[in-house]
């Protein structure tokens, strides 16, 4: 008897580690339902409960717990079983060896190769029931999971998604945010509802989009060579760089009252619904670590508890780049002005009387605002000079 963890696991497509565990024998799957509850959590328990009534024509078990104890041998993806790739990581390297650090080289080398195809779908056969050796618990939702709308989650939904999807104002109008041309995939890759090879297969190949799915393996290649990418910079010299400690500020963030239509639409939405355009991430982690200079890893552990698609990787290596700490990055003299971001990507303000339908001018900064632009940028940018001065010989990058 094999148990499977349900993370990145409930599908019957391309998904080699059930496919293998299978070949043992009978399988069960186990799932750990959180104490403390992120937007993710919720909508990985929905895909459970659903994946646990689809088991049960086959006798097999989904079985919910509070933990998995350390000596419980459970398979699960990225130990027994890689997880499902575009490329082989290996292949895509320097001409030393090595993990590329920068995505444009990554993304050129990956393309001179063949993508990695889906493998063929799990065959279900229904098996003896079987002792299930787990202490199950009660799904304690948290109060607020009651008013979210969650994205499709069963796998079929999904599919039939896929074939509505049309790419062909993707690649020149992916940053509009009140027209937008976005897929929305992304909750179905983070939770593994789909693979990116299974996406590929349905004719999903037009050169912008396919340069995203690339850059969340890039991401996850990352994440696999430089474990420490959620902790520290991966341009080491930003190690020392003084962050401002002002929680009240960070709070006025969260809650979307910075005083920035743009900025706050963006956040109340994330809080409201767990979804963010990405153009808005970038918009939003720019103001927190350029016009508040807060720390980037704040940033980015409050979308890993926000956002639908809370993906540690993309989410880690998407804060390092808007910050200007990686290694490919946007520098961190280059500051977003979020006024002019609205004009250009929300122009007409509809998105943003939908989450701030107080404000007047939705494109000029508001009485409270917390900081203006001109005096934040300045401020950033001396900031960043004297700091680079202090630490003038030290450009060392991991």
């Amino acid at each position: 008897m094999i148990w499977i963890w349900t993370k990145e696991a409930m599908r019957t497509r391309d998904n080699r580690l059930v496919a293998e565990a299978m070949e043992h024998g009978a399988i069960g799957f186990v799932h750990v339902v959180p104490k403390k509850w992120t937007m993710r959590d919720v909508y990985e328990m929905k895909i459970a409960i659903a994946w646990r009534e689809k088991m049960k024509t086959y006798n097999i078990p989904v079985v919910f717990v509070s933990h998995i104890p350390k000596e419980s041998e459970v398979w699960a993806y990225g130990h027994q079983i890689e997880r499902p790739k575009l490329v082989e990581w290996t292949q895509i390297v320097t001409g030393a060896g090595k993990p590329y650090q920068k995505f444009t080289p990554f993304y050129k080398k990956a393309k001179m190769y063949p993508f990695q195809v889906e493998e063929a779908s799990v065959t279900w056969r229904k098996q003896e029931k079987v002792e299930i050796p787990w202490s199950e618990v009660d799904v304690q939702w948290p109060r607020w999971s009651k008013t979210v709308t969650l994205p499709l989650y069963r796998e079929e939904d999904v599919l039939t998604y896929l074939e509505t999807i049309d790419l062909s104002r993707y690649a020149e109008a992916r940053d509009e945010i009140e027209n937008e041309a976005v897929t929305r995939l992304s909750p179905y890759l983070s939770t593994g509802l789909v693979t990116s090879r299974t996406i590929l297969a349905f004719g999903l190949k037009e050169e912008a989009f396919v340069r995203q799915l690339l850059w969340r393996e890039f991401a996850h290649m990352t994440a696999w060579a430089q474990p420490h990418v959620t902790e520290r910079p991966l341009y080491e010299k930003f190690q020392t760089f003084p962050w401002r400690d002002d929680e009240v500020q960070f709070t006025r963030w969260c809650r979307g009252e910075t005083g920035y239509p743009i900025v706050d639409a963006a956040m109340r939405e994330l809080w409201q619904t767990g979804y963010m355009h990405n153009r808005l991430r970038m918009i939003t982690a720019s103001f927190l670590t350029k016009h508040l200079r807060i720390d980037w890893r704040k940033g980015m552990k409050y979308f890993m508890e926000t956002l639908v698609d809370a993906d540690e990787a993309s989410n880690a290596l998407n804060w390092q780049w808007v910050a200007g700490v990686g290694v490919d990055s946007s520098p961190y003299f280059r500051i977003f002005n979020p006024l002019e971001q609205g004009k250009k990507y929300a122009a007409s303000g509809t998105y943003i009387r939908t989450w701030c339908p107080k404000v007047q001018d939705v494109h000029r900064e508001q009485n409270d605002a917390i900081v203006m632009h001109d005096e934040a940028r300045k401020h950033a940018l001396s900031h960043y000079e004297q700091w680079k001065q202090n630490n003038s010989n030290d450009s060392h990058i991991i």
